[in-house]
């Protein structure tokens, strides 16, 4: 999907920033907490990670993404489910709105926004921290989809044999933002 830029507002030193694709859905982020979820993954960024301008490369923040992504559905996944754990299908969307450069710490914080019985969409967003001014700005921002994997074994122990996909736990969105959200992506899954 491609998205085109709707707002941008800069309030007390925070981006809003939406995007609205051409099929109606939308990407929404703010440098203002962005998740009740602490980051998943958090990282400094260092020079083997950039170009020689000194931009770190997106297959790095992709690679970011991904590992926070599966931290969350692997943890939703064990709740219910022993020895499971929750493997990228595909990128919904995905949105690089600025750079984010060496030295800089990248961290990536995630709330599932919809479940169906065998997969789960994961909404990441990305923000640099230049932490030697305290400044935090949202860099991207991606919709990624997983399906949870168990053990083919009977005892759901052995990895050796082929894995089986497991039935995803249901989750209840809380607010306004996250009710939209999941009735959206629901309308995207179900068409």
């Amino acid at each position: 999907l491609q998205y085109r830029l709707v707002t941008q507002q800069n309030n007390n030193n925070n981006d809003s920033i939406l995007f609205v694709s051409s099929h109606g859905s939308e990407l929404k982020a703010s440098n203002k907490k962005m998740s009740p979820s602490p980051p998943v993954v958090a990282r400094l960024l260092l020079p083997d990670d950039a170009n020689i301008a000194g931009n770190v490369h997106g297959g790095t923040i992709l690679k970011l993404m991904e590992e926070a992504g599966m931290i969350t559905a692997t943890r939703h996944m064990n709740k219910n489910e022993e020895n499971c754990i929750a493997a990228l299908i595909r990128f919904e969307t995905m949105a690089f709105l600025k750079p984010v450069f060496v030295g800089e710490v990248a961290s990536c914080q995630c709330n599932i926004i919809f479940t169906s019985n065998q997969s789960m969409l994961v909404e990441v967003v990305v923000s640099a921290e230049d932490i030697s001014k305290g400044k935090v700005r949202v860099t991207n921002v991606g919709q990624l989809w997983y399906v949870p994997m168990v053990p083919g074994d009977d005892q759901k122990k052995d990895w050796s044999k082929p894995p089986k996909v497991a039935q995803v736990p249901p989750i209840e969105p809380q607010g306004d933002d996250a009710v939209h959200k999941f009735e959206k992506a629901k309308a995207d899954y179900e068409t």
